[in-house]
């Protein structure tokens, strides 16, 4: 269990951005040591081919040392392009929430390379930090969870990476909507005649977010089948659920062990309850002081000069909640929590996907 108090940040660097816009080594900045025997964390950029392809940053265990990087405001320890290892412990598929990033949980991604894992984390093609243009559609929910298995099928068939991923060691981490579409990956099914009930119990900031997220979810209640339901995935992390239109017999049905964390002072409706009683076999840790952002990497400056790296417009009710990214409070220590997290998810996925010999 977690618990800890506020610690001053020690914020670094410069303001570059990611993939095709450029990532900058950042000068007079000490490299994180490595956890384990000499491992490091690599990072490097895939496009995965189709007829609408899909980019994701691939954190993985590297034999190359570490050098301090920004890419947009975000700080990262990382072998950019490193010599990789010639075995992993699995693949980590990792879904970023409403209009994220693939950085925005990039101390997860460095970490479980770390020890061991292949952690891929796609940008959502239509949900992402610059472009919007899926959400409001009826696809939303589905097309997210498409996504993360055409990510699956192109690293397991890239040949590069796919060789370096034991079978059946394959795991899925999900954040707010990436937790939707992580429990829809796994055979949940969307009820969108449910948006009406949720959004009348919702209060704070994440109402008007919510509103303008699910309007066109009001327009066509029904429920959406997504016949995905993809069994290669044998263990999941679900950090902060957005879970609340999701079909309850579909999601009793999901059997593969669950680690949920919720953050005490989430806004985002009862999702961490409504997914205890429908999951009461597996792991559930209500995160004490925590709001519904503890779970994404802090950025660098402060809250005030935050947001320019998000398109807003006057009256964009999504941007003015994703304005709220870095603002703990209640004396909320996010860096100490996130090493508790990087720490405990690690021990999950080891748990989890070792096979019965290994335990």
């Amino acid at each position: 269990m977690f618990s800890g108090n506020r610690r001053e940040d020690k914020l670094m660097g410069v303001n570059p951005l990611f993939f095709g816009i450029a990532a900058l080594d950042m000068e007079g900045v000490e490299p994180r040591p490595a956890v384990g025997l000499n491992v490091q964390a690599g990072l490097c950029g895939l496009t995965l081919p189709g007829a609408s392809p899909l980019h994701a940053a691939l954190f993985y265990p590297s034999a190359s040392p570490e050098r301090p990087i920004g890419i947009g405001r975000f700080s990262l320890s990382v072998a950019m392009n490193g010599t990789p290892t010639d075995a992993t412990k699995g693949l980590i598929i990792l879904s970023h929430g409403l209009s994220g990033s693939e950085v925005v949980h990039h101390n997860l991604g460095e970490y479980l390379a770390r020890q061991g894992y292949l952690v891929v984390a796609p940008l959502h093609a239509g949900d992402n930090w610059y472009d919007r243009s899926l959400i409001n559609s009826t696809n939303f929910f589905l097309e997210r969870s498409i996504q993360l298995s055409r990510v699956l099928d192109g690293v397991l068939a890239h040949p590069e990476w796919g060789e370096r991923v034991p079978n059946g060691k394959i795991g899925a981490i999900g954040f707010s909507m990436g937790a939707n579409s992580v429990l829809v990956l796994l055979g949940a099914k969307i009820d969108t005649g449910k948006a009406i009930e949720y959004l009348g119990k919702v209060k704070g900031p994440f109402k008007p977010m919510l509103e303008a997220a699910l309007k066109g979810m009001l327009l066509e209640p029904k429920i959406i089948s997504s016949n995905i339901c993809d069994g290669r995935v044998r263990a999941a992390v679900i950090m902060a659920p957005f879970c609340s239109l999701l079909n309850t017999s579909s999601v009793r049905q999901i059997n593969i062990p669950i680690k949920t964390y919720t953050a005490e002072h989430d806004d985002n409706g009862l999702n961490g309850d409504w997914l205890r009683e429908q999951l009461p076999a597996s792991e559930f840790e209500m995160i004490k002081g925590a709001g519904h952002f503890v779970f994404t990497a802090q950025r660098r400056r402060s809250p005030k000069e935050l947001g320019a790296d998000i398109p807003l417009t006057t009256g964009d009710a999504i941007s003015d909640f994703l304005m709220n990214l870095d603002a703990d409070q209640h004396n909320f220590d996010r860096s100490a929590f996130h090493k508790y997290l990087e720490e405990d998810a690690a021990r999950f996925f080891g748990m989890t996907l070792q096979d019965k010999a290994e335990i």
